[in-house]
């Protein structure tokens, strides 16, 4: 063929290119390759080039590779395939262009892949055709730019050599010789001419010949026209002369005239980049997807069978069991000989013989005898990866990834991979498998870097050193580790999928490629777009790859901050700004350089200080990176140790691989047919569980403090103690009879506690427990997630000085009441003084007192010893002993066993019955009404004091909701981190996921209307620039699949949002602290069996009262313990939860936010990464159509904005009978305008609104973003005088419109004066043009379009033409002219059904009528007249009036939605209210007996048992 070529070349045949065309494919013209086929040798000089001096033997290309045999010039992996569009790429290959770009910023990033591509191509085919390569010329502006542009060349394409032609002392054919070894050589124009001229260059000896910017070569350009092309570049043959490109940074209207009278004279062809599509800048790094198939045709291993059949016993079955499972998981990820392999190694590893570079095994445990002998006797085969072999014993997996590697043999020694995997032991595999490989051993030199690895003797210089030199030129990695520079990778595999964002933590260069592998079921159904964004941006780690002494774990999300992490975790903490009150005002580090004798290199130490707070010096390093990494762990170190490092300091939480957790997170079914409700498994923090191994001899205290201000009493604070810090939790609120009180958290220094003391906490922590629950709850000590204390008075009278500087850290271990913990953890009561009357009123004060000597029973609080009464007295404010001559003998009536009293004339103590525990955390909550008169005066010669004073007791009944609000807040901070990275502020968070069932002080209801306007202005955003040439009616179809109620309830549950959802009431009687259980059946059946040998008289008696309700008890329970871990969603519930927490994100952040929060979500807004790539990506239209300049500056002038792109308003302002106009177009500014006025009004109504449920939002928002209201305004604001339009009748309507609108205005601000009112909606009974209200859709969307999408325009129109309109004439008052019937849709959309409005008459000159808006059985308002309708009217007026006022009406007054009755069902659950507490009264006494016959009135509480 080559002989061919010559022959051709010689006779000037240019049939030639017919056959070349028919080689390389469909293209048209003449190719570069022809060029390159037609160069006469003597043009062009064998130049020998620096890198081809490091080539020591040929080119290895095996002949195993079953890939589809791609030709020889592709044997690399093509970026342009990726990069470049393939039209754009082939008319640079056939004939000379100039392309035109939007900015010059594009040049470098468009121009280096041109270069690429070129300089490869030339490559390839100078191997077969010609003697020597040519070169690509790159002319530039001047000497600086020379030096710019070499500069990035290098960085970005560092495998391509750039030299730069200049001027130099050298002799010109020696400096031309010079300059001609390299791949792309950079000039000017004048020194390009000069070359020329004296022959030290020649057009044949270029390949390409580019210009950077002829936006500032234009008169150069021309003279290169004039003198060097028809000097030089067309006195060349055609064959030989070098394709020409050249960018212009213009915009495509401003081409310059002398640019475009190129294209003709010199067969130039001028493109637009707009017209060819283009990732930028993004795509310079190209992701490829590697798709293999899931077939094993091997099910396991013969060894692994072997294995099985050995009879191994129970001591070593542990560790047996992990190694038989890392060995499956080696043989589904690489097969069959990798896992044999893996035995072999684990025998090494466990008898400490390895000499691998690192060991799996930590526990150093030999295996049996036996699995030794039987590994040591096994014959090992190397790896086959021949599929249709019959000893074929790896996986398709593997086999592609080791084609995909093979592929990169033209790199030679300059090849460099990585290859990212989730677990340790795969990796190992991994590597073991490479390095058996018979065909090209010394091509794959793989390591396994973990971070044990990364610290190798001084001699080797790291592992980057040895990445660098070629030692070892495959890494595999299960993380990022920062002291690796990984731009050197040529290839970066992720063998597993949901691995890393290659975008901002791994540095590339310009020749890195990525692929992805991934199984052919798990393709993405969006396409290769999608598949970026389904990429879990988290590390990966593995649950076998855990060094607990190189990374702090979160105990609230489980995240991990690793060395090489600390220093983002640092930078997190210096971003917030202050710690426990100690202000940060920035993090500085410094570096001291050090060299020891025996050390070959000189080692850097990183100081990192907190200015006034800490400076911490961390260990010596090789690097300044690592000496960071290093001392910014240790400053996290020492942040954890005193509790002060956030979970909101941790990087989002890695996904931990483990095979054995096989939890379900939910039972639900995303494609199921049947919708409606569904049961979900309720999520509990991950906080206890992550802290229940934790040593329980450092405690870190929370101090819990609170003070009701509807109760005088005294409140004790309590310290709350956990084994590792909770998280920064801000203090919230709790109501008592609906008013609401503050519970304040403040956090302490650790605690060192000793083994009496914790035993003495664990005793008392149950005696707290066991008595606001009346539950015989037992737990172990070693499983209690936190303990109680009380503090001592002297807490209360000290001035808070014990602080540890510098984060104001309170020391609290000399104030806790350990004399109080011991007593009330061994004893429930102690007796009363009763022969000291005056030590008995001291004894009694801050006293709780029970009149059984049991521990489950009822007790009182004590007001005060009345000695002016005694047991012979009969009060008369107390009717428990009415029908009694006295109290002394209603308690021989009433007490059983009661034989007589010591002492008749003792005081009474007066009393107060302590209810029920209570959940402070809804508004609604009231004590339960009293169907049974209690104890008002007690004999103290039968009672016994509790050992929990009376303040603490009181404080003590609010832990069952403090405790609840606080898993609620761990649950919040938890998902926040895990799904958010803490973009949302956790009271907004928590707020989304209330549902109004849960009974919280707020819900998600007004979020949720919130988040729907933004997921609706969003969604129509993406549509707009994702769909340019859809119009309006597919447009909304579109939006409907993407965001109907369907869709964001699959979206939810794909993100796990359900199980963290709050939807149930709380109920403190199921209180359980985390690991409680009730006492356990056999002490139960011991107690029974004590009762019946010492009293077998009464133990039919017990039997019979225990009885009654045994079966129902059982039902109950059953029920309870279904109930307590799940819950009843519906789909719109959740689908409502997902647009509240997208409301969050925006009232967190603002746009940038929110959207982050859609895609993590999984809303599928594909290619959009930050809110300016809507602008990037937004389509680019050109209209014919313009208004005149003034009606343009009248429309500014009524919105308040000089708009960015007229045309745009115009085309908004038009009609489609004016010619010209394009009608899909002014639809779709309506499409995006009607969402942008959606979220505006929502947005504005929520700040305005602050105090209105979402039913009045609702109202509000209707009646704003009606036809009529919209028409009303364009009118009311003159934008209609601007609309461009040839059509009579039109212009009929429209006048007969703004007449009736005037009329009708008039007359309602005359009714409103004579009804005392604000003029209201006076556009409600006219039919308006369909046209006017679309005019301000219409005008809203192009300003948004106009601005690049930004809403800093929509947002100025808003407050100049829509707000005050709205202000004025739109709001609860002002709705209608039917204020009754408002109200009565507010009260529905609330959900209250106790509603009505009360007519009363009275006498006074004349009949009155009083209406009373009665809520509740509260009057909400009234009003008089002689008129009821009138009288009615105005009630309900003043009602909407107070409503607007008062934010927390319906909070305090009503429960509808929360229970969920009617008025009868109300009747109902008052029986069964008093049902229960007739059932509570037969239980209290039938514990009661019980524990009177037991033999020991006293009892201990045992670790994990209780004796009564």
């Amino acid at each position: 063929m080559l002989s061919v070529w010559k022959r051709s070349w010689k006779k000037k045949d240019t049939s030639i290119n017919v056959l070349q065309k028919t080689l390389d494919g469909p293209s048209s013209s003449v190719s570069s390759l022809d060029s390159t086929a037609a160069a006469h040798p003597s043009d062009v000089g064998r130049i020998k080039r620096p890198h081809d001096e490091d080539i020591g033997h040929k080119r290895r290309y095996p002949d195993s590779l079953e890939f589809d045999d791609p030709p020889r010039k592709k044997v690399r992996l093509d970026r342009t395939d990726t990069l470049l569009n393939a039209d754009l790429l082939e008319q640079v290959r056939q004939q000379n262009i100039i392309l035109i770009l939007r900015s010059e910023e594009l040049i470098i990033q468009i121009l280096t892949p041109f270069i690429i591509s070129a300089v490869e191509m030339e490559k390839l085919r100078c191997d077969s055709t010609i003697k020597g390569p040519r070169t690509c010329l790159l002319v530039v502006e001047d000497n600086s730019s020379c030096v710019v542009f070499r500069s990035k060349l290098s960085s970005l394409a560092p495998r391509i050599s750039v030299g730069q032609y200049e001027k130099s002392d050298k002799p010109r054919a020696e400096l031309c010789e010079y300059v001609l070894r390299n791949d792309v050589v950079v000039t000017t124009p004048a020194l390009l001419y000069e070359a020329l001229s004296y022959g030290g260059l020649a057009m044949t000896q270029f390949h390409m010949l580019i210009f950077s910017n002829l936006s500032e070569l234009c008169g150069q350009i021309l003279a290169l026209q004039q003198m060097i092309m028809k000097n030089f570049y067309l006195a060349t043959d055609q064959l030989s002369r070098p394709r020409i490109l050249g960018f212009l940074p213009f915009a495509p209207q401003n081409v310059p005239s002398e640019i475009s009278g190129l294209e003709g004279i010199t067969d130039f062809k001028v493109l637009h980049l707009d017209d060819y599509p283009f990732n930028q800048p993004s795509a310079l790094f190209p992701e490829v997807v590697l798709f293999y198939e899931n077939i094993s045709l091997v099910v396991t291993s013969t060894l692994v069978k072997e294995l099985q059949s050995l009879h191994l016993t129970e001591s070593t079955d542990g560790f047996i069991r992990k190694h038989f499972n890392d060995s499956y998981t080696v043989l589904d990820e690489v097969g069959a000989c990798a896992s044999d392999l893996f035995w072999r190694r684990t025998m090494r590893e466990s008898n400490g013989s390895s000499s691998c570079d690192f060991r799996v095994a930590t526990d150093q445990i030999p295996l049996p005898d036996s699995v030794q002998n039987c590994i040591r006797d096994w014959t090992f085969a190397l790896p086959n990866l021949d599929p249709a072999s019959s000893k074929f014993n790896v996986t398709d997996k593997f086999v592609m990834l080791v084609k995909a590697l093979r592929l990169c043999g033209p790199y030679e020694e300059a090849f460099r991979g990585i290859i990212f995997v989730k677990r340790l032991v795969v990796g190992l595999a991994i590597r073991d498998m490479l390095r058996m490989l018979d065909d090209c051993p010394l091509f794959f030199r793989p390591l396994l870097v973990t971070s044990d690895t990364l610290h190798f003797p001084s001699e080797h210089q790291g592992i980057s050193h040895l990445f660098r030199e070629g030692i070892y030129n495959i890494l595999i990695m299960m993380e990022l580790h920062r002291g690796i520079d990984t731009s050197l990778a040529s290839v970066i595999v992720c063998f597993d999928t949901g691995f890393l964002d290659f975008g901002e933590d791994i540095g590339q260069a310009e020749t890195t490629h990525v692929i992805h592998m991934i199984q052919k079921h798990e393709a993405c159904p969006g396409g290769d777009e999608q598949l970026s964004e389904t990429l879990n941006p988290s590390t990966i780690q593995c649950a076998d790859d855990i060094n607990p002494s190189t990374f702090l774990q979160d105990p609230t999300t489980g995240s991990r901050l690793y060395p090489r992490d600390s220093v983002k975790a640092v930078d997190r903490i210096a971003s917030v700004g202050q710690l426990n009150g100690a202000t940060i005002t920035q993090v500085l580090s410094s570096f001291k350089k050090t060299q020891f004798p025996t050390d070959s290199e000189r080692t850097s130490t990183c100081t990192v200080t907190l200015p006034g707070l800490v400076q911490l010096t961390g260990p010596p390093r090789q690097t300044e990176s690592d000496a960071r990494n290093v001392a910014c762990f240790k400053l996290c170190q020492h942040l954890s140790s005193i509790g002060l490092l956030d979970c909101s300091f941790f990087s989002p939480p890695a996904l931990l691989v483990d095979a054995s957790n096989d939890a379900n997170e939910g039972f639900f079914d995303p494609n199921a047919k049947t919708i409606g409700t569904r049961r979900y498994l309720r999520k509990e923090p991950d906080f206890w569980f992550n802290t229940r191994n934790a040593t329980a001899t450092l405690l870190y205290p929370l101090i819990i403090s609170t003070t009701p201000e509807n109760d005088v009493q005294p409140y004790a604070p309590l310290v709350i103690l956990t084994r590792q810090p909770l998280p920064n939790l801000k203090s919230f609120k709790i109501f008592h009879s609906g008013i609401p009180s503050v519970v304040s958290i403040k956090r302490c220094t650790p605690l060192q506690i000793e083994e009496v003391q914790l035993r003495d906490l664990h005793l008392y922590t149950l005696r707290v427990c066991r008595t606001l629950s009346n539950k015989p709850f037992e737990c172990l000590v070693s499983n209690m997630a936190y303990f109680f204390a009380p503090l001592t008075d002297a807490w209360l009278s000290s001035n808070r000085n014990d602080l540890v500087s510098p984060f104001k850290l309170l020391s609290i271990f000399d104030y806790i009441h350990w004399d109080l913990v011991s007593l009330a953890g061994r004893n429930f009561h102690t007796p009363l003084r009763l022969n000291d009357w005056e030590g008995l009123e001291r004894d009694l004060h801050d006293a709780v007192v029970q009149d059984r000597s049991v521990e489950f029973t009822r007790r009182y609080t004590v007001v005060r010893l009345r000695r002016d009464l005694s047991p012979l007295s009969k009060p008369l404010d107390s009717p428990r002993e009415a029908a009694f001559e006295n109290i002394l003998e209603y308690t021989k009536a009433r007490r059983k066993s009661f034989e007589d009293l010591h002492d008749v004339n003792q005081p009474l103590i007066e009393v107060i019955t302590i209810p029920a525990v209570l959940n402070q955390l809804n508004p609604t909550s009231r004590p339960t009404a009293q169907f049974k008169s209690h104890a008002k005066y007690l004999i103290p010669e039968l009672c016994s004091k509790c050992t929990l004073p009376a303040s603490v007791l009181r404080t003590a009944r609010l832990l069952p909701s403090i405790m609840r609000r606080i898993d609620e807040l761990l649950l919040v901070k938890e998902l926040n981190s895990k799904l958010f990275d803490n973009k949302i502020a956790d009271t907004y968070l928590h707020m989304a996921l209330c549902t109004p069932s849960c009974g919280a002080e707020y819900d998600y209801e007004r979020l949720e209307l919130l988040g729907d306007a933004f997921l609706k202005f969003i969604s129509s955003t993406y549509l707009f620039v994702s769909r340019p040439t859809h119009k309006e009616g597919s447009l909304h179809n579109a939006r409907q699949d993407l965001i109907s109620n369907k869709s964001l309830f699959q979206y939810a549950c794909r993100a796990g949002i359900p199980s963290y959802i709050q939807s149930k009431l709380f109920s403190p009687r199921l209180w359980t602290p985390p690991f409680f259980t009730p006492l356990s059946p056999a002490n139960r059946s011991d107690e029974a069996e004590v009762i019946e040998r010492s009293a077998p008289n009464q133990t039919q008696e017990v039997k019979n009262i225990t009885e009654q309700n045994t079966k129902k008890k059982r039902k109950k329970r059953r029920k309870r313990s279904q109930d307590d871990h799940s819950q009843w969603l519906g789909d719109k519930a959740v689908a409502d939860v997902a647009e509240a927490i997208l409301a969050a994100g925006y009232l967190t952040g603002g746009h940038e936010t929110a959207l982050q929060v859609t895609k993590a979500l999984g809303i599928p807004i594909l290619g959009i990464s930050v809110w300016s790539d809507f602008a990037k990506k937004g389509p680019r239209a050109s209209f014919n159509l313009s208004l005149k300049k003034a009606s343009i500056e009248g429309v500014e002038a009524i919105i308040g904005y000089k708009v960015k792109q007229p045309q745009l308003l115009s085309q908004a302002l038009s009609h489609s009978s004016v010619v010209g106009h394009d009608s899909t177009f002014t639809e779709r500014l309506e499409f995006v305008g009607d969402a942008i006025l959606d979220f505006m009004v929502i947005q504005h109504l929520y700040e305005r609104e602050q105090h209105l449920t979402p039913g009045g939002l609702t109202l509000l928002k209707s009646a704003m973003v009606s036809n009529s209201a919209l028409a009303a305004i364009c009118v009311y604001s003159g934008l209609h005088e601007y609309f461009f339009h040839r059509s009579q009748p039109l212009q009929n309507s429209i006048r007969d419109y703004v007449a009736e609108l005037e009329f009708s205005r008039l007359k309602e601000y005359q009714t409103a004066e004579s009804e005392g009112r604000p003029p209201g909606q006076f556009w409600l009974e006219l039919t308006a043009p369909k046209y006017l209200s679309d005019i301000v859709e219409s005008i809203m969307g192009a300003v948004y379009v106009g601005d690049h999408f930004s809403t800093e325009g929509i947002q100025v129109l808003f407050e100049k033409l829509l707000k005050p309109f709205y202000d004025r004439y739109i709001t609860l008052k002002t709705l209608s002219h039917h204020p009754t019937k408002i109200l009565f849709e507010l009260f529905q959309r609330q959900g209250c059904r106790r509603f009505t409005i009360q007519n009363d008459t009275k006498e006074r000159k004349g009949t009155l009528t009083i209406a009373q808006v009665v809520v509740h059985d509260i009057i909400l308002a009234s009003a008089e007249d002689r008129d009821p309708a009138i009288a009615a009217r105005r009630a309900s007026f003043f009602a909407l009036d107070a409503l607007d006022g008062d934010s927390g009406f319906f909070a305090r007054t009503c429960d509808c939605r929360i229970v969920q009755t009617s008025g009868k069902e109300l009747i109902a659950k008052d029986k069964r209210s008093e049902q229960m507490y007739v059932e509570d009264e037969s239980e209290v006494e039938a514990g009661r007996i019980m524990c009177e016959l037991l033999p020991t009135q006293n009892s201990d509480l045992e670790e994990g048992m209780i004796l009564d």
